[in-house]
């Protein structure tokens, strides 16, 4: 291999790698590499000797450090987004709980010597740590107690970290670790909150008689009449829409980019399931009309030329919710509100989980199962009318055995006085 070289001007260092032959096209490649100190240089070197370990010599792993190893994940990770493997919300708060809470513990621990009760102990440490949002950075105090994070942190948490060590595992950076030995906190199963239609009736009432812009309303009751995610709903392209049979095909979805500072839309979905069409009902479709027909943008929700965050509608919910006196819920609980309505309305799980766009039914089970009516009565009505006959003649086969138990114990008793 060449050896690291000064630049001529001074500003830092270089060095060209070979990178062996290209199994697709045979040809030999070689990489540029600089930066402005040595070390920076080593740690791209090394990097890419992980990139292409299949083609080059195997790089020194005495040399990587655990921050290089989660750059080299994040990395790997992106690629999944790029392939529509992984939504970007998720990616993204993978990478937030790598870079604030994963590296500054795991920062200076040797990575030939990372252990199972290293990953305990982190577990341990995590239900130590106060909960912290941005108006109490230094911890939230209730009752004049700091609040400990929630066990369902702790495991978003320990389950990114598990993620990480897989990989270091494919990799051969670890030796192989019994991960399945570490088991997730017991979490409480948080009640879903939702309005029912006369809640939403009262608040669509208010809306319309304060707030000028239609985009707006349309917004809210899109939202509630279809059960869309509000990435989703950003991504209304008037072209995804059919005036004439009022069928909406989502296939979508609005999300902040961090690297270009704006909303961009996905032509994916959340999963594949969430690529769907959904029938929009006609007042809906009466506030999305002329929206439609005036929209200088295939984007209806669009104001500028760039797409609005998901915040923008968010905000102005949250607020006419106050106003409004009806009782406050997120604009996601908008999607849990179109799913308790269908079920208030005998919808089944399977017709439920494909207008919500769930991976499967088994998932609409668990958020909305306890929503769905007790099938109880129903079947034992259905089993009672099936056997009709048979169960008359049950019954009074039991009372007429029971009326003759009944004399025989009593001439028994009598023969015995």
């Amino acid at each position: 291999m060449n050896k690291i070289k000064k630049k001529k001007d001074g500003t830092g260092y270089w060095i060209r790698i070979s990178l062996g032959t290209n199994p697709l096209t045979g040809k030999r490649e070689q990489k540029y590499l600089s930066a402005p100190k040595k070390k920076e240089l080593d740690e791209k070197i090394t990097k890419l000797k992980i990139k292409y370990r299949d083609r080059i010599d195997s790089p020194d792993t005495n040399k990587l450090t655990f921050e290089m190893i989660v750059d080299l994940y994040i990395e790997d990770r992106h690629k999944e987004v790029l392939d529509g493997n992984l939504a970007v919300t998720t990616f993204n708060e993978e990478k937030r709980r790598l870079k604030r809470d994963i590296i500054p513990y795991f920062k200076n621990v040797d990575i030939s010597k990372i252990n199972l009760q290293m990953i305990k102990d982190y577990q341990s440490f995590l239900k130590t740590q106060p909960k912290k949002n941005v108006s109490c950075k230094d911890g939230v105090i209730k009752d004049g107690k700091i609040v400990l994070v929630s066990n369902s942190t702790v495991n978003k948490k320990v389950k990114t970290l598990k993620g990480l060590l897989k990989f270091m595992l494919v990799k051969n950076f670890i030796a192989p670790l019994p991960l399945q030995a570490i088991k997730s906190l017991h979490e409480k199963k948080k009640k879903i909150q939702f309005w029912t239609p006369e809640d939403f009736s009262v608040f669509i009432k208010y809306v319309q008689e304060v707030e000028q812009d239609p985009k707006i309303i349309a917004m809210f009751t899109l939202a509630y009449c279809t059960g869309a995610r509000i990435s989703e709903l950003l991504a209304f392209n008037k072209n995804d829409f059919d005036n004439h049979t009022q069928y909406w095909h989502i296939h979508s979805a609005v999300v902040y980019d961090q690297k270009q500072k704006k909303s961009i839309v996905k032509l994916t979905t959340k999963t594949t399931k969430s690529d769907r069409q959904i029938k929009v009902d006609n007042l809906t479709h009466y506030l999305l009309k002329p929206l439609i027909d005036n929209s200088t943008s295939d984007y209806i929700f669009k104001y500028s030329e760039d797409l609005p965050r998901a915040e923008h509608y968010a905000s102005r919910f949250k607020k006419y919710c106050r106003l409004a006196g009806v009782k406050t819920i997120r604009f996601h609980d908008l999607r849990h509100s179109h799913a308790s309505l269908l079920i208030a309305s005998g919808e089944d799980r399977f017709t439920v989980s494909k207008r919500l766009g769930h991976s499967s039914t088994t998932f609409t089970e668990t958020i909305y199962g306890h929503l769905f009516p007790d099938k109880q009565n129903s079947i034992t009505s259905l089993l009672e009318e099936t056997f009709k006959k048979d169960f008359k003649k049950s019954v009074q086969f039991c009372a007429i055995s029971s009326e003759k138990d009944s004399k025989s114990e009593q001439k028994k008793r009598h023969q015995e006085r």
